[in-house]
């Protein structure tokens, strides 16, 4: 269109140049006054022709523009209106279709779908390790499961258990045996997995793995736990006195801390105590009563000069850390998997003479 305008305007220069040059022959003075007037008319005229034909072209142009839009906004009209058309038919299409359907036949397509789902809850209800995995699991273990991990309560995390091993001459009777002096410190935070505040009890427990001429030695240094609801902190000397012994192991009785519902801050726990193994026996117990995960474990023996191993109940050795150093018997392991309740780990150690 730019192009267009610049033609038009160029001859419509072209016409007044020729108009003007008319007149100005038309009022000179020319010897052949003949010629001088064909000259005249013949540049007026073509100049008068140039400016009637750029006048049409223009007009020409307008009226073809003025068309082509109307011409354009008429198709866009027709295609809106098929397409709503068409629109309006595929919903009625498929309006009739579900019309179509009797009454009768949707209580009946209902009542199979209620069937289905149904009998699905049921499947689940029965054997739901049948239903997701494909494989069946006896009915006893289910329900050790069901009491022991889903309907656990508590969890640990951020485990860490710290072992000095000391060498021990103890003299029973007359007699004078080497022993070990295990100086252990437990440090965990304790979580509420359920949607009440629940009563947990931080009572530190030892096995007895000694014999019972030794077992009072075992002593209980430290029992502390801070959280939302509940801090205290008890010592040597009170715990000494809920001390309590059975056949198999040695506690102090300490009263619940309240731990709060799922959700909220977790509890901080600390548990110290000394106790006492027999350097034959080579190993150490630990039993978690509880599920617990991110379990780490150091323990010292410079002063025994032996080799230190652990790994889980499973016999799976646990990942030594960066900061072990077992030419300064120095260890430091961390636990790949967590630990579900009852669960737990052992260290063992050489018999190498001191």
């Amino acid at each position: 269109m730019k192009k267009n305008h610049k033609a038009y305007a160029l001859g419509a220069a072209v016409a007044i140049v020729c108009i003007s040059l008319g007149a100005r022959i038309e009022h000179s003075s020319v010897a052949n006054e003949a010629v001088g007037g064909i000259v005249n008319h013949a540049f007026t005229e073509v100049g008068i022709a140039l400016l009637i034909a750029i006048i049409l072209g223009l007009t020409f142009e307008q009226v073809s523009l003025r068309e082509f839009q109307t011409l354009a906004s008429k198709q866009q009209s027709d295609l809106a209106e098929q397409f709503e058309v068409l629109s309006r038919d595929q919903i009625s299409a498929v309006t009739n279709q579900f019309a179509m359907l009797s009454e009768k036949q949707l209580r009946g397509t209902a009542s199979e779908f209620r069937e289905l789902a149904i009998e699905e809850r049921n499947n689940m209800n029965k054997d739901i390790f049948q239903h997701l995995f494909g494989r069946s699991i006896p009915q006893v273990i289910m329900d050790e499961l069901d009491v022991q991990f889903l309907m656990a309560q508590f969890c640990f995390s951020k485990f860490s258990m710290s072992i000095i091993m000391k060498p021990l001459h103890i003299s029973v009777g007359s007699v004078e045996e080497l022993y070990l002096s295990l100086e252990v410190r437990i440090t965990y935070e304790v979580a509420n997995l359920t949607s009440n505040v629940q009563n947990f009890d931080p009572s530190p427990r030892v096995l007895k793995l000694c014999p019972s001429e030794v077992t009072s030695r075992i002593k209980f240094t430290d029992v502390s736990a801070k959280g939302p609801n509940c801090e205290i902190s008890l010592g040597e000397t009170s715990l000494a006195s809920v001390r309590f012994e059975d056949e198999l192991s040695v506690q102090a009785r300490v009263a619940p801390v309240a731990i709060p519902q799922k959700g909220a801050a977790a509890t901080s726990v600390t548990l110290a105590y000394q106790t006492v193994t027999s350097y034959q026996h080579g190993y150490y117990l630990h039993v978690f009563p509880h599920h617990a995960f991110e379990v780490e474990l150091s323990v010292d023996a410079y002063e025994l000069l032996i080799p230190v191993s652990a790994q889980d109940f499973s016999g799976t050795p646990f990942r030594a850390s960066p900061l072990s150093h077992p030419e300064r018997y120095h260890y430091f392991w961390q636990s790949s998997k967590p630990f579900l309740a009852s669960q737990g780990f052992y260290i063992a150690w050489g018999t190498r003479p001191i």
